[in-house]
């Protein structure tokens, strides 16, 4: 069971800004490079993934798929989702991605702050 695309569009929406006003305020491009390159080869395993399901071959394991999602790939694990129509009913794989894209909320949520606190030291 998947998450309401609204809902699950919303929740990816927050990572993906900070990492974007990152690179525009202070040019740390490497956020968005990642996020695009890891999305780019999840999809790519999601797609590769479906198409063995399909034809009865060799699975990728879920543990490779959530790593990838872990180092940034999570956007294009989304993508894969929804627009492959793979990995989105499992219960417990779909536990493990919120978790993931949690993780990723937080640790932006953290560097925020970081950076909040120390913009306005006394």
């Amino acid at each position: 069971m998947s998450l309401p695309r609204p809902l699950a569009n919303l929740l990816a929406l927050p990572p993906l800004l900070a990492a974007g006003s990152f690179a525009l305020t202070d040019s740390l491009f490497w956020p968005v490079l990642l996020y695009l390159a890891m999305s780019l080869l999840t999809f790519a395993v999601y797609g590769w993934d479906k198409r063995q399901a399909v034809h009865h071959g060799r699975r990728t394991p879920e543990k490779l798929l959530h790593w990838l999602e872990l180092l940034g790939g999570w956007p294009g694990g989304l993508l894969g989702q929804y627009w492959l129509q793979h990995k989105s009913s499992k219960c417990s794989y779909q536990l493990m991605f919120w978790l993931i894209v949690l993780a990723h909320w937080l640790l932006w949520g953290s560097w925020i702050a970081w950076r909040w606190h120390v913009a306005h030291a006394v």
